[in-house]
């Protein structure tokens, strides 16, 4: 009635060739991993480009109020003003 048991003779012990492993379905896997990796790098740039613009050009715009025309270039951190 039930399936006759297996042996040890049976059982295959063979390694498995590591050219297998760069199959079609191991690239596979790695493409589909790089694109979710990249997508989520991009979606959080963008949440965190949305936070820091506002604070980024509230503070150019409150230095160009401050600091005269003349002194600009070295306030925003260019190092030296223009001539």
């Amino acid at each position: 009635m039930n399936p006759a048991l297996r042996t040890d003779d049976s059982i295959r012990t063979e390694a498995v060739p590591r050219r297998e492993w760069f199959g079609v379905k191991f690239v596979a896997l790695c493409v589909g991993a790089g694109v979710a990796v990249a997508v989520l790098l991009a979606l959080t740039g963008f949440i965190a480009g949305i936070f820091c613009a506002p604070t980024l050009t509230a503070s150019v715009d409150q230095l160009s109020r401050i600091v005269p025309e003349g002194g600009r270039g070295e306030a925003m951190g260019c190092g030296t003003a223009p001539p």
